[in-house]
């Protein structure tokens, strides 16, 4: 019997999972797992197969969905990806990406093609994961006020 923080991760991967089916992807896993690691959900939409990485969150008490996705899961997810591609016999795909669904409650975020590593502009704390084109799109809460700029190489 699954626990209830179980319940509610296989929960926010089906409210996930809608979201994209709603949109024309087919789902092709849920919950692929190798020793390495596990990809929440594997879509694709035509020749474009997209990574998902779901976080759900009942609260933002221990904060947002999109806070709890780090780098280093993100490298994970890119690393599982390329294992997926190499040992599923599937037509090669025209492009890949890496999406991170964010659900609270019952409301799904999406947010595709997402990344690591953006910097706040007031207190230099790095926020976890932002739009594609690196501005303005996500801040450490829902209510923080707070700008963002790209992080600077390390």
């Amino acid at each position: 019997m699954p626990s209830s923080r179980q319940a509610l991760g296989g929960h926010g991967e089906g409210l996930a999972a809608h979201w994209y089916e709603e949109r024309g992807y087919e789902v092709v896993a849920r919950n692929w797992r190798v020793a390495a690691g596990e990809i929440d959900l594997i879509v694709r939409h035509g020749r474009e197969i997209v990574f998902c990485e779901v976080k759900t969150r009942a609260t933002t008490s221990f904060g947002t969905p999109a806070e709890a996705v780090t780098p280093a899961k993100q490298r994970r997810v890119r690393r599982l990806a390329a294992t997926y591609l190499a040992t599923v016999p599937m037509p090669r795909p025209n492009s890949v990406r890496f999406d991170v669904a964010c659900v609270l409650g019952e409301a799904v975020e999406v947010i595709e093609a997402a990344r690591a590593s953006t910097m706040c502009t007031r207190c230099g704390k790095n926020a976890p994961i932002t739009r594609a084109d690196g501005w303005g799109s996500r801040y450490h809460g829902p209510a923080t006020g707070k700008t963002m700029k790209p992080a600077m190489p390390a």
